[in-house]
């Protein structure tokens, strides 16, 4: 606790009594609050002594669920933050395992003589700011005669939303990725 109000009578000449120590009380009292406010406020400037996380989710566009403790906000935070982008593939694949996908990365590079051979994919300039990111042991459900109706896809998978949110929220703002799943 502070005691803003024996500093105010120190600094008054002369001995206060009366209804101007009440006065002294008071703005002792209101400074003190204001010092404890300002002591909170300090503390919200790092996510790991934070307790007020509205900026935070904004800015870092987190998304936050409603049974979410505080310690996990505060975890996927401190997480967003330590994340930055790069472009080595390496860091995307590591980055995957860690979140628990396996994943392969192809850099498309565009067809030229001497380096390729007859049965390559042709392809343009362009593509060398293409990836394409293989998503491996996901989940396909193929149509089948007897377990199928008719109108029902023949392959069907469920996107992993998850993976290429983290995928697109780092990669190189001029970039782009196709998703490749592929069933384990």
């Amino acid at each position: 606790m502070y005691y803003h109000k024996e500093v105010l009578k120190q600094l008054m000449p002369i001995e206060l009594s009366g209804v101007f120590l009440k006065d002294l009380e008071l703005e002792g009292k209101q400074l003190d609050i204001a010092l404890y406010n300002v002591e909170k406020l300090k503390e919200q400037i790092f996510p790991d002594t934070a307790d007020i996380f509205l900026d935070y989710i904004r800015v870092y566009d987190i998304e936050v669920n409603q049974q979410d403790t505080i310690q996990t906000i505060r975890e996927k935070i401190i997480t967003k933050m330590n994340e930055r982008g790069s472009l080595r593939k390496e860091y995307y694949i590591n980055l995957a395992k860690k979140n628990g996908y396996t994943i392969t990365i192809q850099e498309l590079r565009p067809f030229m003589c001497g380096w390729d051979y007859a049965g390559c994919e042709i392809l343009a300039y362009e593509t060398i700011f293409i990836f394409r990111v293989y998503i491996h042991n996901q989940e396909t459900y193929y149509f089948r005669a007897g377990e199928s109706c008719a109108g029902e896809r023949l392959l069907y998978f469920k996107e992993n939303e998850e993976i290429e949110k983290i995928i697109n929220d780092l990669k190189p703002a001029h970039t782009y990725v196709q998703y490749i799943y592929i069933g384990g």
